[in-house]
């Protein structure tokens, strides 16, 4: 008995160790060992991920600031922004996008409104008319024959890629400047693609403008303003492309309605910054009226010849005007009910004033404008414009890029510019009208 109760320590240290035994602890020390390893490669990645979402949103952000429409809307609308030219993405597209130039490496910027030298006086001394074969040999010369070539199998391969997307053949997110690239050609000291877009080769672009043209039954104003309008965005170093809006039927002409248009189907070639809307018929006087995008919303002319060089009233917001992409979401686009002439700019006018901006005019007889006398016709006038205005504010919010309906455009490439030619009807906006006399 003694000899058991003497060996129980034993026995009791043999089952303990029997049972330490039996675990298997290097297999517990390297199943925490591997833990450990997935808990700090899991935290590790975190902070990967951490800081390369504030780097992205910092580079977004700066993306944002640089191409903000905020101008100071006290003062002439100089940009509170850093210039656009600085922008991360803006240099990454331009090395995509286009072959490098030593102007490119070095990130030579084209000049700014002040920086500009050597610009031409009294553009529109000569406003005879012409025909579009001798504006495009005055503008293309011996690439001429080349430019056709390319614009008519461009259009060939647009109207493929338009047909499929209509049909959901295709949901390629390519936009219609990049399906056109390939077809790039150099004149002069620009990149030039099909439709009439332009992008200056020894400098890098500061904005990129689209000019829209409400158009119908003009074709003989079209050639004399593009034989001046072209060569002056050349000489400003100026991006952009021209934007022919046609009426495709006999209702009574609706400018406002056709700048919606072409402010939504200009978006699908490219974004861009600001868009000036151009009656066809007013050619600017002198070619330091710059068509950048500063001192947005801009009103561009400060007189013309049919006035004295004058304007007919200070408030007048017609013929050339100018606003940011922002600017015109903000104000939802423009009025759809001015069906006629007149009413539609102070409509318009009310609108940017709704949103807190104020415009901007050149000085003097840089805002001059002559307008194209021969076959100059115009529209019969809206009998309703003046109940129309009146009730402006009542439509603002439901009448304007939210409620415009109208069938797919037709959209063909020239040589010196795009044309969208498109059916659009009247819409239907519930509101009640008191009675008001009309005119």
């Amino acid at each position: 008995m003694t000899n058991i109760f003497l060996n129980k320590p034993i026995l009791v240290w043999r089952s303990m160790y029997t049972c330490a035994m039996n675990i298997n602890w290097p297999k517990i020390s390297l199943r925490n060992i591997l833990t450990d390893l997935k808990l700090r490669y899991v935290l590790r990645t975190l902070c990967i991920l951490v800081c390369l979402g504030v780097i992205t949103t910092i580079m977004l952000w700066n993306e944002v600031m640089l191409k903000s429409e905020s101008v100071d809307r006290t003062g002439m609308g100089i940009p509170l922004t850093v210039p656009r030219d600085k922008s991360v993405f803006r240099h990454v597209r331009s090395w995509m996008k286009k072959p490098r130039h030593s102007s490119d490496q070095a990130g030579i910027v084209c000049p700014s409104e002040f920086e500009l030298t050597g610009l031409r006086g009294n553009l529109s001394a000569d406003l005879n008319a012409t025909t579009l074969t001798f504006t495009e040999q005055e503008i293309f010369r011996e690439q001429t024959e080349e430019v056709l070539q390319v614009t008519h199998d461009m259009n060939l391969r647009l109207n493929v890629n338009l047909f499929n997307r209509r049909h959901k053949r295709d949901y390629s997110p390519l936009t219609i400047e990049d399906i056109l690239l390939p077809s790039i050609l150099y004149v002069k000291d620009y990149l030039y693609i099909p439709g009439g877009h332009w992008k200056p080769t020894d400098c890098l672009p500061r904005w990129k403008v689209a000019i829209i043209i409400p158009f119908r039954d003009r074709y003989s104003h079209l050639p004399i303003f593009l034989k001046h309008i072209i060569p002056m965005l050349h000489r400003q170093k100026l991006e952009f492309g021209i934007f022919v809006i046609e009426q495709d039927n006999m209702l009574l002409f609706n400018r406002a309605m056709l700048l919606n248009v072409g402010f939504l189907e200009s978006l699908n070639f490219t974004k861009w910054d600001c868009f000036i809307y151009h009656d066809v018929d007013h050619v600017p006087y002198n070619d330091g009226n710059y068509y950048g995008c500063i001192g947005m919303p801009r009103h561009f002319i400060t007189g013309a010849d049919r006035w004295g060089y004058k304007l007919q009233y200070n408030s007048f917001f017609g013929a050339v005007t100018g606003m940011t992409r922002g600017q015109i979401f903000e104000m939802n686009g423009f009025p759809n009910v001015y069906w006629g002439w007149g009413g539609e700019d102070d409509d318009i006018w009310q609108r940017v004033k709704s949103i807190g901006y104020t415009k901007t005019r050149p000085r003097s007889y840089i805002g001059w404008y002559d307008v194209i006398k021969q076959d100059h016709k115009s529209a019969p006038h809206n009998k309703e414009r003046v109940a129309s205005l009146k009730y402006w504010k009542k439509r603002h919010l439901i009448d304007g890029l939210n409620n415009i309906v109208y069938d797919e455009p037709i959209i063909t490439l020239y040589s010196l510019y795009t044309n969208i030619a498109v059916n659009i009807q009247k819409l239907n906006i519930d509101i009640e009208y008191e009675d008001y006399p009309t005119d």
